[in-house]
């Protein structure tokens, strides 16, 4: 990894901290590069603003719990185990202490500042492309029947999120181990209904 890769992530990582620490307003870029044992202006270097750090971080955030997506589609496994495996790593994603307290935060900030929300729509993290690829070689291995993989890809999390974000982020509901499965279940089996060849 380069120095400056390096450098980046103890950015991320601080910033991570700090913003879950302190929340958006009460957290500076002086207190990051400190905690970061970086310069400021090193910071600055990677990231031109407080906003675009904040929002760099939802980024990391999903995409350092993935690792179903370093995978390629399998075509020894069902199309219905591996859709339940993916269910079941973004559940717990969308369940963790981490991401709630984030989106909590991200929340509050676009419903204050107009200038966060025209950064979130322009710089808005696609935390799913590993998806889009896997339904790419689903569709080209015969199994998928997909016209629009963005819509399918936000049809599929979008019914996770029904259940197992929302909930947790406005009403503090966690979902026990069975409600998760029952919620990586019903999921896979519309979007199977809708898209089974």
């Amino acid at each position: 990894m380069k120095l400056s890769e390096i450098k980046r992530e103890q950015i991320i990582k601080a910033a991570t901290r700090e913003f879950l620490k302190q929340g958006f307003q009460n957290c500076s870029m002086d207190t990051i590069a400190q905690n970061a044992e970086v310069s400021k202006r090193t910071v600055y270097n990677h990231f031109n603003s407080k906003e675009e750090l904040f929002l760099s971080i939802l980024e990391h955030l999903s995409a350092d719990d993935h690792p179903v997506f370093d995978q390629d589609f399998s075509s020894d496994q069902s199309i219905e185990d591996q859709l339940l495996e993916i269910a079941r790593i973004e559940i717990d994603i969308l369940q963790s202490k981490d991401v709630q307290q984030y989106a909590r935060i991200l929340l509050g900030e676009l419903m204050r500042s107009d200038e966060m929300v025209q950064l979130f729509e322009s710089k808005r993290p696609s935390c799913h492309e590993g998806f889009i690829v896997w339904l790419d070689k689903s569709i080209a291995e015969g199994q998928l029947s997909v016209t629009n993989n963005e819509l399918a890809s936000e049809q599929f999390f979008g019914l996770l999120k029904t259940h197992a974000f929302w909930p947790t982020l406005f009403n503090k509901q966690v979902l026990d181990s069975e409600s998760k499965e029952q919620a990586a279940s019903s999921t896979v089996t519309l979007f199977m209904n809708t898209y089974k060849t």
